[in-house]
């Protein structure tokens, strides 16, 4: 038998994609954080990651209670209404890799 915790996370995760190039992967602390320096190298990572454009495609179809941090080089920050969403650029695109 499956314990409930284990059902409950498959669900959760249901249609993310697996975006194996991504470069966040193993580096949530960079994209799920409040701190700007992070914020910056998390947008960073975006703007070169092979896994960009795919990682849009899903970001742009969740719900603006779905999601915080940086998604696809966009920072989003869980609003309580979708009339309160801000999605911000924080950085310039030529803005040099650390």
């Amino acid at each position: 038998m499956t314990a409930p915790w284990v059902s409950l996370v498959a669900a959760i995760l249901q249609g993310t994609p697996r975006l194996p190039g991504a470069l966040c992967r193993q580096r949530a602390e960079l994209f799920d954080g409040d701190d700007a320096e992070a914020t910056c190298r998390a947008q960073q990572l975006c703007r070169r990651c092979p896994e960009r454009e795919p990682c849009g495609a899903w970001a742009a179809t969740l719900r603006h209670n779905q999601a915080n941090g940086v998604l696809a080089g966009q920072i989003r920050q869980w609003v309580s209404h979708p009339s309160e969403i801000r999605i911000r650029q924080q950085q310039p695109e030529n803005e040099p890799l650390a």
